[in-house]
């Protein structure tokens, strides 16, 4: 499944309708990996929902100290806390072993699994040209559930309020872009 070039310009994405049908049909859990989580309106409405449902939703993404793109995680913060309380359990890299995330991923309970380029942020759903595979693979989904599994092992459970200490620098940069009203964009 693709996008079609120019999409946001001249005609709208289709890999955003497919994620969103996905996340629909999920079933009893919902695996989500992504780099860069900033979740527009429409998809935290959609995790809500599934939450209500009574949907097991976990999510691994980057931490600040492991991302490559700061702006974007300040931004996805003042996220934590609403996902938090919609009962999602967030996990973020943890740094000391000098790794950053970059899969992207989605697992349903309903067997089916997405992945591709694309990340849950406004620029992959609605702007960048992205593509996903689309697979129904009960012995794969296991083989991935169980890379999530080790990879959240090596993640900082976000249940707490505390932060992981940072570098001064990404302190004052998260404090800024928090602040900046620019989600729409990134």
């Amino acid at each position: 499944l693709f996008d079609v070039p120019g999409k946001g310009i001249l005609r709208p994405g289709r890999v955003a309708g497919w994620i969103d049908r996905a996340l629909q049909q999920a079933g009893p859990r919902l695996v989500l990996v992504s780099p860069y989580l900033l979740l527009p309106p429409r998809f935290m409405r959609r995790l809500r929902r599934l939450a209500r449902r009574g949907c097991e939703i976990s999510v691994l993404t980057n931490s600040m100290a492991t991302t490559d793109v700061p702006l974007v995680q300040a931004t996805y913060e003042q996220q934590r806390e609403r996902l938090r309380r919609l009962g999602i359990a967030l996990h973020e890299l943890r740094p000391d072993k000098g790794r950053s995330l970059h899969a992207k991923l989605v697992l349903t309970g309903s067997g089916e699994i997405l992945l591709g380029s694309f990340n849950l942020d406004p620029r992959s759903l609605f702007l960048n040209t992205e593509l996903v595979v689309r697979l129904r693979c009960e012995p794969l989904q296991e083989a991935l559930q169980q890379w999530v599994a080790a990879w959240q092992q090596e993640s900082w459970p976000q249940h707490r309020q505390a932060h992981p200490p940072l570098p001064c620098w990404r302190r004052a940069w998260r404090w800024l872009a928090g602040r900046l009203p620019i989600q729409r964009w990134l």
